[in-house]
């Protein structure tokens, strides 16, 4: 409750309800329930939110972005997520700073790609250069950043999977649409509005 008028500057009323924030109404659909600590849109969004959930959605955030604009602690897997993510940010600027061809590029997304139980396996940056767009691929080994999927022989020692593979399968079974796009920003589009995509 509090998440949620902070973030409008609307109170709930006695009833617990309030117009909706993500779509325009006259009559409050958007309730609140006190139990469960979750609020649901009963008019045309029909979908419901936890604290986290709503400010993703409310202000465009991902998962991490939420939890720390929120002061919530990351779960562990998430904290390796993150630190991991942090060391390729600082691969990268590194790169930026000592290879005379990517002085002129700038990172535009860093996407983590993940296996079926969670774990990354390898992040997918796109760039920002003189002649357009560019991704790379870095994986972990140990503590350190290793950039691209092949090993020294050219051998490829990480398989390619497809974007947001864990929340893919876990809808899989349990029999949920799955929306295939044309790429990651796509896909996280609209995995921000409750849905999973690839």
């Amino acid at each position: 409750k509090e998440v949620v008028e902070g973030e409008t500057g609307v109170q709930f009323n006695r009833a617990n309800s309030m117009c909706c924030p993500f779509h325009s109404e006259k009559t409050p659909s958007f309730s609140l329930d006190v139990k469960k600590n979750r609020v649901k849109c009963f008019g045309s969004c029909n979908n419901s939110w936890d604290s986290i959930a709503f400010v993703m959605e409310y202000r465009d955030l991902t998962y991490i972005e939420a939890c720390k604009y929120l002061r919530i602690d990351l779960p562990e897997s998430y904290k390796e997520i993150e630190n991991n993510r942090q060391k390729v940010e600082g691969y990268i600027k590194w790169q930026f700073s000592n290879i005379e061809e990517r002085k002129n590029w700038s990172l535009d997304t860093l996407y983590e790609f993940v296996n079926e139980e969670n774990k990354v396996l390898y992040f997918k940056a796109k760039f920002k250069t003189p002649e357009g767009k560019r991704p790379s691929y870095y994986r972990i080994e140990g503590d350190k950043v290793i950039p691209g999927l092949k090993n020294k022989d050219g051998e490829k020692v990480v398989k390619e999977v497809p974007y947001n593979l864990y929340r893919v399968l876990d809808g899989i079974s349990k029999n949920k649409k799955i929306f295939i796009v044309e790429g990651e920003k796509d896909a996280d589009t609209l995995n921000k509005k409750g849905y999973i995509a690839t």
